[in-house]
């Protein structure tokens, strides 16, 4: 065994998280954790990679590595380990204030080597010469790949690895790792909700549930029930937004070369009924995200407008209460010094909310969220939780429109199945507008009423899911 965990019980904040947990890993094998969210995934694959934060407290058990104690009640080591963790917040493990070139190559040595993971991973060369804010969500996540890689790993931890991968991406990282793996031959244990990556990467199944991992079939996992969709296009026609000829693009600016222009957006023309919900697709680093900053005027064009029809907000503050965007990263978006209640008592003063505690309690019951949620800390909730807690704070303003960027990311099925049941039900009551991106077309095509995605620097609509398969800019 190349690892060996026994008896492992584990708290967070004194508070039990899972308790006698057992398991094995061989040379060369491949395991899906699974579970809820906030079942302490994350927490067990950090304490193998020792980079656990400090209020993770190891109350019994042993951890070994190649028949090294590594990890025990009074003993945690990072000596002489190969296992290499990449996180599910990949936006946080580049530095901000430096380009990429200055975190992957350390020498001349590594140049050819990165320069061949890059095309491998289907990565243009000239990412090197970017910092991190200039990627995408799917583009930083095959750096941290590639990263981890260059390391040679005898045990590879991925945590949700495609979260910001388009459907097609997704596949060429798969069929890439399956690849790797079998020719270095290192481990790997996969945390991630999607059933469909883990089917092809992996040869067992655990679920970590009720403080408990136990072995598991892919068999008896739920599918997508389906059964939610409801039709919602609005028979009158009202139309609710417009972007008209819109142009964008980006100068890339170089000490050493000419400038040069980089367009997103050309002569884009798109209309969003009111009360309809849209699917956004588009491969990673097509403009998705563009698209929001510019519907909410967090980014200038170069030309064109966009339109909101039949508005009567009189200030900044009137528009941003009805019209309300989720970023990609939105589990980053809260302060990570005070409690969620005092970011939540900032929104209320800043809007001037009058909003009762029964029903902020009612919607953490809806979102399937904890009770004391507004009294913890946002390390103290996992991915999941977070992002259900970010959606939060969007519904307590009764938004109008949403544009909402992945909001199934580090979801389970049952919170997919929650969240879309709890906005449908908002789009009934108070003709709510849903503008969603999202990278999987196939497991909730059927939800939407309208589909669209931006290809070739404008943007098509659709109107079956083998379209997409066939339109070869999404490759």
């Amino acid at each position: 065994m190349i690892l060996e965990i026994e008896h492992l019980s584990v708290s967070v904040n004194k508070q039990p998280l899972f308790t006698d947990l057992e398991f094995n890993l061989r040379p060369a094998e491949s395991v899906w954790l699974h579970g809820p969210s906030g079942s302490g995934k994350t927490v067990l694959t950090q304490l193998l990679a020792g980079i656990a934060a400090p209020e993770i407290k190891v109350e019994k058990g042993k951890v070994f590595f190649k028949q090294k104690l590594i990890l025990s009640e009074k003993k945690w080591t990072h000596a002489e380990r190969k296992i290499l963790y990449i996180s599910e917040f990949s936006c946080k493990s580049f530095s901000p204030a430096l380009k990429i070139k200055s975190q992957l190559l350390e020498n001349r040595s590594e140049r050819e080597k990165v320069a061949e993971w890059l095309e491998l991973l289907n990565l243009s060369s000239c990412l090197l010469e970017k910092f991190p804010a200039m990627l995408s969500g799917g583009e930083v996540q095959r750096l941290l790949l590639l990263l981890a890689l260059l390391q040679d790993p005898e045990i590879l931890i991925l945590d949700e690895p495609c979260n910001h991968l388009d459907f097609f991406s997704e596949q060429q990282i798969v069929e890439l790792i399956s690849k790797i793996r079998k020719q270095k031959g290192f481990a790997l244990i996969l945390v991630a909700h999607n059933r469909r990556v883990a089917r092809r990467l992996t040869e067992k199944a655990y679920c970590l549930k009720n403080r408990c991992l136990k072995e598991d079939s892919y068999d008896k996992l739920k599918l997508p029930t389906g059964n939610l969709k409801k039709n919602f296009l609005n028979k009158n026609g009202e139309d609710y937004l417009q972007l008209e000829a819109v142009d964008k693009f980006y100068f890339n600016k170089s000490k050493f070369k000419r400038q040069s222009r980089q367009e997103v957006f050309c002569n884009l023309n798109f209309v969003l009924q009111k009360g309809t919900s849209a699917l956004l697709l588009g491969a990673s680093g097509s403009g998705k995200s563009t698209l929001g900053k510019i519907l909410f005027n967090l980014t200038p064009i170069q030309k064109g407008r966009v339109v909101f029809f039949n508005c009567n907000w009189q200030q900044p503050a009137d528009f941003y209460r009805k019209n309300q965007i989720l970023f990609q990263h939105s589990v980053l978006s809260f302060n990570p010094l005070i409690k969620l209640k005092a970011d939540f008592e900032q929104l209320k003063r800043n809007f001037r909310l009058d909003l009762s505690l029964r029903e902020t309690e009612q919607r953490l019951f809806q979102l399937n969220l904890p009770a004391d949620t507004l009294e913890r800390f946002p390390r103290q909730l996992s991915a999941g939780q977070l992002q259900r807690a970010a959606l939060l704070r969007l519904l307590i303003l009764r938004p109008e429109f949403l544009f909402l960027d992945e909001p199934f990311n580090y979801l389970d099925q049952e919170n997919i199945d929650l969240l879309w049941d709890l906005l449908f039900r908002l789009q009934q009551e108070n003709n709510l507008t849903l503008l969603i991106v999202a990278h999987n077309p196939f497991d909730y095509w059927h939800f939407f009423d309208q589909h669209f995605s931006l290809s070739g620097k404008n943007i098509i609509r659709f109107h079956d899911y083998q379209e997409v398969i066939a339109d070869g800019d999404l490759n």
